[in-house]
């Protein structure tokens, strides 16, 4: 499977709670929008509660469906 993931530290300077509403994109990003494309998040779900001047550390990897391969021919 062809993947790449990042892993991401957000850190709340805040004194408010934020949540984590899950993932957003451009929808114009011909990237973003292919289908054959998944988004998978790792140590945080949708709804989690990040509290003043607290951090929390995530993955988030993306991949293609069925095993498939991006080649970009110049």
């Amino acid at each position: 499977t062809s993947s790449i993931t990042y892993q991401i530290t957000v850190y709340n300077s805040t004194t408010t709670n934020y949540y984590f509403d899950g993932v957003e994109y451009d929808e114009r990003a011909d990237t973003y929008s292919n289908e054959d494309i998944t988004i998978t998040l790792n140590n945080i779900e949708t709804g989690y509660r990040l509290e003043p001047k607290t951090s929390v550390t995530f993955n988030i990897t993306f991949s293609y469906k069925n095993q498939q391969l991006s080649l970009n021919l110049c």
